[in-house]
């Protein structure tokens, strides 16, 4: 059995987190149409008061940084 070992990063979203961001919305959504952007918007809109961003570090396995997940609050009346 190989063992691969990955650090999990718990930070502030911050602009550069956008597209990792969106794409995993966008992979919770089954196809579904949502603007995933504007709700990114508001989710790095909020850095630094609420919300974290969860990235794997598995740089020398694929060379990039994969995003595990994010938390997050607004209230809907920012959203609809």
């Amino acid at each position: 059995m190989d063992e691969i070992n990955v650090t999990f990063d718990c930070l502030d979203p911050v602009e550069a987190d956008f597209h990792g961001i969106k794409l995993f919305v966008a992979g919770l959504l089954d196809g579904e149409k949502f603007d995933s952007s504007e709700l990114v918007d508001i989710v790095l809109e909020q850095s630094g008061r609420v919300g974290t961003v969860v990235k794997v570090k598995v740089a020398e396995i694929l060379k990039s940084t994969l995003y595990s997940g994010f938390i997050s609050t607004c209230t809907w009346q920012l959203i609809f």
